[in-house]
């Protein structure tokens, strides 16, 4: 069970209602954030005040080697296209699973992240 911990970065309007329940159970909440949280950084959304960008720059920063070769390879794909495009879709399947990939590890390392999502979807839930 995980208990509704209200950080400083909630609204303050979701925090005084959440404030004057005595505890709530978050647990069926955090697999929407966490999909909620994906899914907006991969659309390009700021949330949390974090970008696709940014976490990309933390993982380039954490194994620039191979960073730069799954880079490389999704450039040349993409110039590839130009030439086969009857295997676009399979490229850009290949791509979107790499980029979410690197999303879902950084929510899962950081699962303030998802419970502050949480609290939110719960403050919503009548």
């Amino acid at each position: 069970m995980t208990r509704a911990h209200i950080s400083g970065n909630v609204p303050a309007d979701i925090a005084e209602r959440l404030s004057d329940q005595p505890s709530f159970d978050l647990e069926p909440y955090m697999a929407q954030a966490r999909e909620d949280l994906i899914d907006a950084i991969l659309q390009g959304t700021r949330f949390c005040g974090l970008t696709f960008e940014d976490i990309l720059d933390g993982e380039i920063d954490k194994n620039m080697r191979m960073m730069v070769a799954d880079l490389a390879q999704y450039l040349c794909n993409i110039v590839a296209w130009a030439r086969d495009e009857y295997t676009h879709s399979e490229r850009r399947d290949s791509l979107e699973k790499w980029m979410r990939g690197m999303v879902e590890r950084y929510m899962d390392a950081h699962q303030e992240l998802i419970e502050e999502r949480a609290v939110e979807i719960a403050a919503d839930d009548p």
